[in-house]
């Protein structure tokens, strides 16, 4: 095979499983067979279960959660007291975002 860039060759769609690939562990670059690979590379249609899940920044779900837990909304309870949509608006909560009136929790929906 002549020198070529990885970018230069063809791609393959549909790998085999005993069809090898690159891949570099530790800094030293090893083969894996599609099969391997695929079996040790965890399904994202699997369920992901934790005891505890930190998230930094923003989650977006596609589907449905369900949940036997606490939910603490301690942000929403400490400073997003509006008595209406409008003042959430205008205090900084999205369309959709939680914000409380009260003791009722609310979603903006104006």
């Amino acid at each position: 095979m002549a020198n070529k860039k990885i970018s230069q060759l063809s791609e393959l769609l549909s790998p085999n499983a005993d069809d090898v690939f690159a891949m570099v562990n530790g800094g030293v670059t090893k083969k894996i067979q599609h099969s391997n690979y695929a079996a040790n590379v965890r399904n994202l249609n699997q369920s992901l279960k934790s005891s505890e899940l930190t998230v930094s920044g923003s989650l977006f779900i596609t589907g449905s959660v369900s949940m036997n837990a606490i939910i603490d909304l301690a942000h929403v309870s400490a400073s997003l007291d509006f008595p209406g949509d409008a003042e959430a608006a205008a205090g900084g909560v999205p369309l959709g975002g939680v914000y409380r009136s009260g003791n009722l929790l609310a979603i903006r929906i104006q």
